[in-house]
């Protein structure tokens, strides 16, 4: 009963991947390995071609005082028989393939340019494999399954008694798509890349006899056989999740792009993607330009940087898209400027943020600055009088229509004169980060209506375009001086009381009071 049930399980996938049709015409086709072996340096003559498993790894060589005088390199290939179907393109390509045994270390994935036949051997291979060596590898992962246990071993824990927790899902997209709609074989090579990687790792091969489990299932051979699984889609169709569009590469997730990608690069977003890892721009200038309706997820259980700006001038551009930090606990950034980087934000929402970090949820910090047009961030938790960009250096700006909080360390600024919209909190820090009294914390302001401080007692003024904090209220004026002008209403917090009132009549029934009116300081009794 528990054995067929695997195997009924394993049929039905099959059944669904052979031909599978989806929506906008897209056919999801398996491509099953038709040719596999490995391969030795220290065994020019050797194939692994009828082998059950294939191993890579490096090999130790030893003197004859059994001392190790270097490595040879072990790698395993595999073939498949390919093609794309007429009028269609590549959206998205799986290599499965099923960890025979986990031995650790890192294992590295990339495109073979030879040939792999059952005749395969270093002596015919092994100057191609020498060479693609130096390509950079598709995919970089540890093997999925039991360290230091192989499928068929006592001892599998139960959260590794299954297939799944054994499979390997490698995304070959982008190379696939670099082979180009005429291909008729794709080739891949397997390696340990270390110096000394001697770890004894393993994959099925397509000879594989199967494997009876110590824990009571038996996996038939076709079960662990080398796959391709490659979904394909109209060739004038916008399927893509994320592409490059120099190079017009497709990839499945934005970390793979983004580190492809060359500098003023940009990547085009089409579908929502998660991150777990931090995007560096690494003396880059790299653009992700969303389509309007994307959102950039964090991962869960994630919670370092998501983008850094790391080296001197790079320059990040992030436009039409939401960040969301999915309400996930960090102590640092979502994006940092450093190294006077240049971030622009266009058209970019950022919500459900947590940090711990006094530089909240956007900082520049050592010269970075931002350019943000339209940028909103909300729905976030940041230390007590801190605000959600933290600017430690000088030169950012703001424009459009803008609506989050702010803190400007000592005497750091922010430019406003482009700013039509919204509401910014300006915020005066926790005591250890502080903002100079007597230095602006905006300059070419044009409307205080659009300004806020978030702190009981303070007060913005605004004079030839510069907002400053003043913390007793002085200089309170009446607004018996134009009266049918059109002003807005906030009280001591910030927050908007009443919106579009004439002068002459926005203070009528208050509760007694200091207000904000029209950006003017107004008592009433």
């Amino acid at each position: 009963m528990y054995m067929n049930k695997y195997l009924l399980t394993f049929a039905a996938g099959l059944t669904l991947c052979a031909g599978q049709a989806f929506a906008q015409d897209a056919v999801e086709k398996t491509f099953v390995c038709t040719g596999d072996t490995w391969i030795r340096q220290n065994n020019e003559n050797y194939s692994g071609s009828s082998a059950t498993n294939l191993e890579f790894r490096k090999d130790a060589i030893k003197d004859g005082d059994n001392n190790v005088i270097g490595y040879a390199t072990w790698v395993a290939l595999m073939g498949f028989d390919y093609n794309v179907p007429a009028g269609m393109k590549v959206s998205k390509a799986t290599l499965k393939v099923v960890t025979e045994r986990n031995k650790g270390g890192e294992v590295s994935v990339r495109g073979f340019s030879g040939t792999v036949s059952d005749n395969s051997t270093w002596a015919t291979e092994g100057a191609t494999v020498e060479a693609d060596l130096k390509n950079a590898p598709i995919s970089t992962f540890g093997l999925a399954g039991q360290y230091n246990k192989a499928l068929f071993d006592n001892g599998i824990a139960e959260d590794n008694q299954s297939l799944t927790a054994w499979t390997n899902d490698i995304d070959v997209t982008a190379y696939l798509q670099s082979l180009g709609v005429a291909a008729t074989h794709a080739d891949f090579m397997f390696s340990q890349d270390g110096e000394s990687q001697v770890n004894d790792n393993r994959v099925y091969s397509k000879d594989n006899i199967g494997c009876e489990t110590k824990w009571g299932v038996t996996f038939d051979s076709k079960q662990l056989v080398p796959q391709l699984i490659v979904t394909f889609v109209d060739e004038a169709a916008a399927t893509y999740v994320i592409k490059n569009e120099r190079t017009g590469l497709e990839y499945a997730d934005l970390a793979s792009a983004w580190k492809s990608a060359e500098s003023d690069d940009v990547l085009l977003l089409n579908q929502d993607v998660t991150l777990a890892e931090r995007l560096n721009t690494d003396a880059r200038n790299i653009t992700v330009k969303g389509n309007g309706k994307v959102t950039i997820t964090r991962a869960a259980g994630y919670n370092g940087m998501l983008f850094l700006t790391s080296k001197s001038g790079d320059v990040m551009i992030l436009s039409d898209l939401t960040i969301d930090d999915a309400n996930i606990a960090v102590s640092g950034q979502t994006i940092e400027v450093g190294n006077s980087g240049i971030a622009y934000l266009n058209n970019v929402n950022i919500v459900n943020s947590f940090t711990t970090s006094s530089l909240g949820v956007i900082a520049m910090k050592s010269g970075g600055k931002l350019n943000a047009t339209n940028l909103n961030v909300s729905n976030y938790v940041v230390p007590q009088g801190m605000g959600a960009i933290f600017v430690g250096s000088g030169g950012s700006s703001v424009s459009g229509d803008c609506a989050f909080s702010l803190f400007a360390e000592n005497n750091n600024n922010v430019n406003a004169e482009g700013l039509v919209g919204g509401k910014i909190t300006l915020c005066t820090g926790d005591g250890t980060f502080k903002h100079n009294p007597d230095a602006a914390v905006v300059t070419g302001a044009k409307d205080l209506a659009l300004f806020a401080t978030e702190n009981n007692g303070y007060f913005l003024q605004l004079e030839n375009g510069s907002i400053t904090f003043t913390d007793t209220p002085t200089g309170i004026d009446d607004i018996m001086a134009g009266e049918n002008q059109l002003v807005n209403v906030y009280n001591l917090r910030g927050i908007l009381i009443r919106a579009n009132v004439a002068a002459g009549e926005a203070t009528v029934d208050l509760p007694a009071g200091l207000y904000i009116v029209g950006g003017k300081k107004v008592y009433v009794k």
